[in-house]
């Protein structure tokens, strides 16, 4: 707030980048999109929100892709392994992660349309018990 008040009435003193200091972002592929799971529930969710809405996060789960448009950090201790699916089959998905587990909101199986998560799961059931790796 503090900035764009200086902004505008232009008493902002902005400083050059120094182009020493500055390289370009590295490229990417659709196989560094795949979410890594081994990581904190906080590193997944930062991952899917700047994928998203593209190129987009996604993970394979029962052998088909899923894209992974929105997720909300859960930072509840669990014994689980990474990957590993949490649902009710109604409400809620959640995989876990090295730390904590990231409830999964928004996604897009494949060949389907995006959709909240209660309408997947009410139209889908979840035959295997982790996300492929």
């Amino acid at each position: 707030l503090k900035s764009v008040t200086a902004l505008d009435k232009g008493v902002i003193n902005p400083i050059p980048q120094s182009n020493e200091a500055a390289c370009p972002a590295p490229k990417i592929f659709h196989e560094t999109c795949k979410i890594n799971f081994n990581e904190s529930a906080e590193k997944v969710h930062n991952f899917v929100r700047g994928l998203s809405p593209y190129p987009v996060a996604w993970t394979v789960f029962d052998g088909e892709k899923i894209k992974i448009y929105k997720t909300k950090k859960i930072n509840q201790e669990t014994m689980l392994p990474a990957g590993t699916i949490e649902t009710d089959g109604k409400k809620y998905l959640r995989i876990t992660c090295a730390e904590g587990c990231v409830e999964i909101l928004e996604l897009q199986p494949d060949k389907r349309k995006r959709m909240d998560i209660k309408s997947f799961l009410n139209g889908t059931h979840i035959n295997s018990e982790t996300v492929e790796m």
